[in-house]
């Protein structure tokens, strides 16, 4: 399910030149900049979040394939989020533990491939259970959902 409605506009702070002499740019700057990227890349997302179909030619490995993709460059993205500020990144933590649910889920038919159906499963699968072991990830103790993080392709229990 992909949208062309626009992300609301990127709003920063105002530069810091006190905390920071030579850009001005402080951690508040960095984190408005994430949330927008991942907002923008949300709105590409399928209703169940397994998937993010970004418009833009599709790879060789097909579309199942690059939105997989989408999924694990964004949560890990996400994760360094959620691991820096837990107490106001809940709807990043709530929305890719609805993804990594649907992703795993053997009855949804638009699950992420599983292993040996893909030629390129060994560097998705890496990064994703990185990002599940940063402090305060869905994938942790925090996780609302039971998410099944020990059936992404290749990752042990």
């Amino acid at each position: 399910m992909t949208t062309s409605a626009l992300p609301a506009a990127l709003v920063l702070p105002p530069l810091d030149r006190e905390l920071s002499p030579f850009t001005g740019l402080t951690r508040e700057h960095w984190c408005a900049c994430a949330d927008h990227l991942l907002r923008s890349a949300h709105r590409y997302a399928t209703g169940d979040h397994a998937n993010l179909y970004l418009p833009g030619a599709t790879s060789n490995y097909g579309p199942r394939s690059d939105s997989l993709e989408a999924f694990a460059r964004t949560f890990l993205l996400a994760s360094f989020r959620i691991a820096g500020s837990p107490e106001d990144t809940g709807w990043l933590v709530d929305w890719y533990a609805q993804g990594l649910d649907a992703g795993t889920d053997p009855a949804n038919p638009d699950r992420w491939p599983t292993p040996g159906s893909w030629a390129r499963r060994r560097w998705k699968p890496p990064r994703s259970r990185w990002a599940c072991r940063l402090p305060g990830s869905c994938c942790g103790t925090s996780c609302r959902s039971g998410s099944r993080s020990s059936s992404l392709p290749g990752s042990r229990p």
